[in-house]
């Protein structure tokens, strides 16, 4: 069967942003474990998203990715059968955030 390569694949990630007490905030990405800080909301999200796109990009130069993938359980999604985000209510100190991450298939 040949794929059709108009559909992408994508992981789905959990971002949980924390503003710190000194200043600033910090974010995590749940499933890979990436981290990432900034002074503001908006550069921490930058941040972030820069981190998981070299880590995932530096799974993928030396062949990880579908270990990696395999052992923290993270199915790639296809752009087809892509789940709709849901919102999600937290305290104002935090900030939870679904987000889709284009991978290369």
């Amino acid at each position: 069967m040949k794929e059709d390569s108009k559909v992408r694949r994508f992981i789905r990630v959990t971002i949980a942003i924390t503003e710190e007490k000194g200043g600033g905030f910090s974010a995590v990405c749940n499933e890979l474990g990436t981290a990432s800080c900034g002074d503001t909301l908006d550069e921490v999200r930058k941040n972030i998203l820069e981190a998981i796109e070299v880590h995932l990009n530096a799974l993928e130069s030396c062949g990880e990715r579908n270990r990696f993938f395999k052992s923290k359980n993270i199915k790639l999604i296809s752009s087809e059968n892509r789940p709709k985000t849901r919102k999600i209510s937290v305290p104002s100190q935090s900030l939870t955030m679904l987000r889709d991450i284009p991978v290369n298939a």
